[in-house]
C-alpha cells in the first residue's frame, strides 16, 4: 500500500495516555486490522498511529500499512505538539478517538469519539462520586456535539438513548474482534508445552478465567462456586486466573477475594499466575478444558473475542452484552448466582460436549471485515 497519495484522506488514531489502558490499545489494534481487511477503506484512506512507546510493538503486525508516530513523553504539550505536526504533514481529515483540542475545529478535521461502556450507571459504587459526575459530563458532552460517535454495541447504544438523550443522528455501532492471528501462529505445540510447564499445569486439566481483578469482572461468583462445589464434594479440575490481584478503584474488594482464596474450600483449586505476557495468556486460554467469563458489566469483551477465534467453550454470565455478543460454543448462567454457575460447570463436566476445537482464522478476518464496513460509514457520511 502507498502511503498518503494526495487523492487519500488520512485518519489518524491516537493511543496516548497518562494512564494506558491495556484495553483500549487492543482496542484500537483490532479496529486497525478490521479497517486493513477493507480494500474500499485501503483505496481511499491512510492511517496514522500515534502510539506512546511503550506500545510499539504492539503494532508491528502493521508497519507496512501505516504509518506509526512514536510519542516519546507523555507530557500533554508534547503529546499537542505531536499531533499537531501529525496533522499539518500529513492532511489529517479524522482522528479517532476525538481529543478534544480547540484547534482541531478550525482545521476542517472531523473528531470521532468514542465511549466504550456505561458501567458507573449500572454499578456506581465500583466508582468514586469524582469519576462519576466526571463520567456524565464527558459522556454528555459526547453525546450531544456533532461529532460521530462510536459505541461497541448495541447495548452501549440503548444506554446512551437511554440515560442521555443525545440530540445527534451521527451513531454508530461498530463491534470489533480480537486479532491474535499472529500471536497464535507463533505458538507452536512445544512453545505451549514450554508455557505451561513454567506454570505447573497440564493441557485440558484446567479451567480458565482471564481477566483483571477488577470488582466488576466478578471473580467472587467463580470461587463462591468452587466453595459450593466442594462442599458437595463434586470432582473438578483445577481453576487457573490470569490478570493482576488489584482493583484501583477498591481495595477492599482484593482484601475480601484474598479472603475468600485462602479459605480451605477454594485454595487447593485454585493457582493465580497475575499479569503474563501476552503470548503465555494466550496459550493458557488455548489449552484450557473450557473457559468462564463471570463479568457483571463489559462494553464487548476482548476475552469473548478471543474464545471465540481458539474456537473454545465459554460458560457466560448472561448480562444483556453477552447475549449480544455469544457464540454457539457459550453456555449461558444467572450473573447473580454462584450456585448457577456451579451447576453449569458440573452440567459441563458431565455432559458429553464435543470438546475438539480448531482455530477460526477465517471467520475472524470476515467478521472483521463486516465491522469495518460500519466504521467506513462514518467515514464516508463525513462526505
Amino acid at each position: 500500500m502507498k502511503l498518503f497519495m494526495n487523492e487519500k484522506k488520512t485518519l489518524l488514531i491516537q493511543a496516548v495516555s497518562k494512564n494506558p489502558w491495556i484495553g483500549g490499545i487492543y482496542y484500537r489494534k483490532n479496529i486497525i486490522f478490521s479497517l486493513l481487511q477493507n480494500e474500499k477503506f485501503k483505496n481511499h484512506f491512510n492511517v496514522i498511529l500515534l502510539i506512546d512507546a511503550n506500545y510499539e510493538k504492539d503494532f508491528a503486525d502493521f508497519h507496512e500499512e501505516i504509518k506509526l508516530q512514536i510519542c516519546n513523553s507523555l507530557n500533554i504539550l508534547y503529546v499537542s505538539a505531536k499531533l499537531f505536526f501529525c496533522i499539518m504533514k500529513y492532511r489529517v481529515k479524522f482522528i479517532f478517538p476525538f481529543i478534544n483540542l480547540k484547534f482541531l475545529k478550525y482545521m476542517k478535521i472531523t473528531p470521532i469519539s468514542w465511549i466504550y461502556d456505561f458501567q458507573h450507571l449500572y454499578y456506581p459504587t465500583y466508582f468514586s462520586e469524582k469519576e462519576i459526575r466526571r463520567r456524565n459530563l464527558l459522556f454528555s458532552k459526547i453525546a450531544n456535539d456533532n461529532n460521530p460517535l462510536i459505541v461497541s454495541s448495541n447495548c452501549a447504544k440503548n444506554d446512551l438513548l437511554n440515560y442521555f438523550n443525545p440530540s445527534r443522528q451521527k451513531l454508530y455501532v461498530v463491534h470489533f474482534i480480537s486479532y491474535i492471528e499472529n500471536e497464535l501462529n507463533k505458538l507452536t505445540l512445544s512453545r505451549e508445552g514450554e508455557i505451561l510447564q513454567k506454570y505447573g499445569i497440564e493441557a485440558n486439566r484446567y479451567i480458565c478465567i482471564s481477566n483483571q481483578f477488577w470488582q466488576h469482572k466478578n471473580h467472587k461468583a467463580v470461587f463462591e462456586a468452587i466453595r459450593i462445589m466442594s462442599r458437595k464434594k463434586y470432582e473438578f479440575p483445577l481453576f487457573v486466573f490470569t490478570g493482576v490481584l488489584s482493583d484501583r478503584r477498591n481495595a477492599s474488594y482484593i482484601k475480601e477475594l484474598e479472603i475468600i482464596m485462602e479459605d480451605e474450600l477454594v485454595k487447593p483449586h485454585i493457582k493465580v499466575l497475575g499479569f503474563i505476557e501476552r503470548e503465555e495468556q494466550l496459550a493458557i486460554i488455548k489449552n484450557a478444558l473450557f473457559l468462564i467469563q463471570p463479568s457483571l458489566f463489559e462494553g464487548w469483551g476482548t476475552f469473548l473475542e478471543e474464545a471465540k477465534v481458539m474456537d473454545k467453550w465459554v460458560i457466560l454470565s448472561d448480562i444483556p452484552v453477552h447475549k449480544e455478543q455469544m457464540s454457539s460454543k457459550c453456555i449461558l448462567y444467572n450473573a447473580e448466582s454462584s450456585e448457577d454457575l456451579s451447576l453449569k460447570i458440573i452440567g459441563y463436566l458431565t455432559s458429553d460436549y464435543e470438546t475438539l476445537s480448531s482455530l477460526n482464522i477465517e471467520k475472524m478476518r470476515r467478521d472483521a471485515l463486516a465491522y469495518s464496513h460500519d466504521f467506513m460509514h462514518l467515514l464516508t457520511d463525513e462526505d
